[in-house]
């Protein structure tokens, strides 16, 4: 089973090597970052809208639990985002 951090070495159509250089992903951590910012803002103001007078524990549940599910989404999409805007499209 593959993880959900891992990519593919190479591209299996065309062969481009993924790891254009090493630690070329490392920046996307900044990327999954601001996702998990934006995450926390959004269902933040709605969990403000939603409850009349929400507590701690209220901000906590609506919070957390969908940033904990959106982690391996947004790790992944990250480091997609990375090569469209870092890779040269012409070298594949």
């Amino acid at each position: 089973m593959q993880k959900f951090n891992e990519l593919n070495q190479h591209c299996p159509v065309c062969g481009y090597d993924f790891m254009p250089e090493p630690g070329f992903y490392q920046i996307s951590l900044f990327i999954t970052y601001a996702f998990g910012v934006a995450l926390f803002v959004v269902f933040g103001v709605l969990t403000y809208l939603i409850f009349d007078e929400p507590t701690l524990w209220h901000y906590y549940l609506m919070i957390f639990i969908p940033a904990l599910l959106s982690t391996p989404w947004s790790v992944r999409y990250s480091k997609v985002l990375m090569l469209y805007a870092f890779v040269w499209k012409g070298k594949a």
